[in-house]
This record gives structure tokens, C-alpha cells and sequence, in this order.
């Protein structure tokens, strides 16, 4: 199999987002008064360098298009889960973008065997 030139960029951005998880759970720890607040951004953080890492990881092995597609549903899931408590936080708005979270990342889950 030929190594896909999607799996770059991907792990690329996994490496990132793992590493924006880990400032953000610096900051919920350490800058955030608010029990409910702080708690929200831990659980988004954690997700989010979840998913970072293991994007690292399956992003490397040789893969087909579906493959990139399933890997990039899995981070366009995770940017829109995770990203949505800091501007609630920062605005006070809702987190609604969590509701468009799932159908990214449910495809995505549901091509992952496939892609094998």
C-alpha cells in the first residue's frame, strides 16, 4: 500500500490539538474559578488530547482515501466537542456546536473497520 499524503497534515493537526488539550487544562486548573466552568474545560481538554494522540497515531500508518476521510471526521468531531466550552466560556453562549459533533465523529467511528 502507498503512504496516503493526507496522514501528515493529520498527524500534524493531532499533534497540535494534543497540545492545545494540555494548555487548556493548565488554564482550567489553574485559571478558572468557577467549579462548573473548570470541569467543562477538563473534560473537553481531556477528549481533546484523546483524540489528538490518537489521531498522531493512526494519521501514520498507510491508508486510503476513506481512511483520511474517517481520520478527518474524527477531528472535525473533536474540534467541534472540544472547541465549544472556551467561547461559551468566553461569551456566554451556548455550546451548540456540540450537537454537530456527532454526526462527525459517528461516521467516522462507523468507517474506521473499513478502512483496514
Amino acid at each position: 500500500m502507498q503512504r496516503s499524503t493526507h496522514g501528515g497534515w493529520l498527524a500534524a493537526a493531532g499533534a497540535v490539538l494534543a497540545a492545545v488539550a494540555i494548555a487548556a487544562s493548565a488554564y482550567a486548573s489553574h485559571g478558572v474559578a468557577d467549579g462548573h466552568a473548570r470541569g467543562n474545560l477538563q473534560t473537553a481538554a481531556l477528549y481533546a488530547f484523546g483524540h489528538g494522540a490518537a489521531l498522531v497515531v493512526l494519521a501514520r500508518t498507510p491508508a486510503r482515501r476513506l481512511h483520511a476521510l474517517a481520520l478527518g471526521g474524527l477531528l472535525l468531531g473533536t474540534l467541534l466537542f472540544a472547541g465549544s466550552p472556551p467561547p461559551a466560556r468566553c461569551w456566554g453562549g451556548r455550546r451548540g456546536l456540540r450537537r454537530l459533533a456527532a454526526p462527525c465523529l459517528w461516521p467516522a467511528g462507523c468507517c474506521w473497520p473499513s478502512t483496514r
